[in-house]
């Protein structure tokens, strides 16, 4: 599978405005969001799992004999900076399009991609 950047900023975004403090998401809040989103279970999963691996999202998942069972508490400090740099749709927009022209890019890539833009808007660069 691909990890698809839309599919990070708006699982970020969901989790963001649809979690509440001390409230885990399990398989069927994730199953939900999906729906919510219009993002496919497997991609939003799939997703999950990247944000997990990656530091961006606290939580655990565990493997079961029927696949994984997911416990998310919440989004990481990094998950946060990562938002707050490509939370707003405009800056969302200039940084795909500057880095669509090479196949793939980290999403430490995109974070300085929307700073670097961000920090030019306010005239710090």
């Amino acid at each position: 599978m691909k990890l698809l950047e839309d599919n990070v900023r708006n699982v970020l975004l969901d989790m963001e405005e649809h979690m509440k403090l001390h409230d885990d998401w399990t398989n069927a809040d994730i199953m939900e969001a999906s729906r919510r989103t219009k993002i496919s279970s497997d991609d939003y999963f799939y997703t999950i799992d990247s944000l997990l691996d990656g530091g961006y999202i606290n939580g655990k998942r565990q493997r079961t004999m029927g696949g994984y069972i997911y416990m998310i508490k919440s989004i990481s400090f990094s998950g946060h900076q990562f938002l707050d740099t490509v939370r707003s749709p405009e800056i969302w927009r200039q940084t795909k399009s500057l880095t669509s022209k090479f196949e793939g890019v980290t999403i430490e890539i995109l974070s300085q991609v929307a700073t670097n833009l961000i920090s030019k808007q306010l005239g710090l660069n």
